[in-house]
C-alpha cells in the first residue's frame, strides 16, 4: 500500500470516528446530514471516510470540519498521532 493511500484511509478513519462521536450525542449525525451541510454528495463522504479518495481538497475538508463542529487543528492532530503510531508498526 502507498503512503498516500494509507494516508487517505487514515484520514477517512478520523472524520468518520468524530461523524460517530457525534452521532452518539444525537442521531443527526449521519453521512447523509453531515454531507448535506457540508454540500458534498453523500456518497463522496462516504467514500472519503473508507479511504477510497485519498487526501482530500483543504476547501471541502473545511467545510466538512465545519459541520463537525471540529477545528482543522484537530483534525491534523489526530491525523499526524496516527501517522506516527502507523510509522512505529
Amino acid at each position: 500500500m502507498t503512503d498516500r493511500k494509507r494516508n487517505g484511509q487514515i484520514f477517512g478513519e478520523i472524520i468518520r470516528e468524530i461523524r460517530e462521536g457525534k452521532k452518539t450525542l444525537h442521531k443527526k449525525w449521519t453521512i447523509n446530514y453531515v454531507a448535506e451541510q457540508a454540500k458534498v454528495q453523500s456518497n463522496y463522504l462516504g467514500k472519503l471516510e473508507r479511504g477510497e479518495k485519498g487526501e482530500s481538497y483543504m476547501t471541502t475538508i473545511g467545510r466538512i470540519a465545519m459541520v463537525l463542529e471540529v477545528s482543522l487543528d484537530e483534525i491534523w492532530k489526530r491525523y499526524e498521532e496516527k501517522i506516527e503510531k502507523h510509522k512505529s508498526l
